[in-house]
């Protein structure tokens, strides 16, 4: 069975196996309580209409980006810090030699 815009549905003995048409990636679901091919088919479209492995990716690859973000914000935190700390420095040097 063909289902629109998600992909291609077939039965097995204990199983229902769903190969999505964006990426190929296979999708087991039981038989318990999905007997039925329309009941299958309400399930899959509520809940996993998209691809598991890529939507799990996809939020990895964000997550990494997030972090690379945020370490790099520190990092340049941490360096305007230093900067500003080591003019302080300076400038503390400088009104000990006027006195």
């Amino acid at each position: 069975m063909y289902l629109a815009g998600i992909g291609e549905l077939t039965e097995h003995r204990a199983y229902w196996l769903l190969v999505y048409e964006r990426c190929g990636h296979r999708l087991e679901l039981a038989h318990a309580g999905l007997e039925d091919p329309l009941r299958v088919e309400a399930y899959i479209r509520r809940g996993l209409a998209e691809c598991l492995t890529c939507r799990a990716a996809a939020a990895a690859e964000s997550a990494d980006a997030r972090q690379r973000s945020f370490m790099e914000l520190l990092e340049r935190s941490a360096t305007e810090e230093l900067a500003r700390f080591g003019s302080e420095k300076k400038r503390s040097r400088r009104r000990r030699r006027r006195r």
